[in-house]
């Protein structure tokens, strides 16, 4: 009876710690200000044609790309989204 106990309690430790892991394991990695800066400056770089955004077409007048659904639609990556 006590060795079943033993069991018992150990599976349930080994079943915490690992939850415990889990759980630590789900939390969002949050990057810095610089490195947001340099996301957003490899996102609005007009060197090359850019990467196509899909589902998007280009707005002449506002010289941004406009987000339509469609997804056969593609719009240069150099040109900032519509706001």
């Amino acid at each position: 009876m006590k060795s079943k106990m033993i069991k018992i309690a150990f599976v349930v430790a080994i079943a915490f710690v690992s939850g415990i892991n889990v759980f630590n394991a789900q939390k969002l990695a949050v990057l810095s200000d610089v490195a947001m800066e340099n996301v957003e400056a490899l996102a609005t770089d007009s060197e090359g044609s850019g990467i196509p955004w899909d589902g998007f077409v280009l707005d002449i007048q506002n010289s941004c790309c406009k987000y339509i659904g469609l997804w056969s639609a593609q719009c240069s990556g150099k040109y900032p989204g519509c706001k």
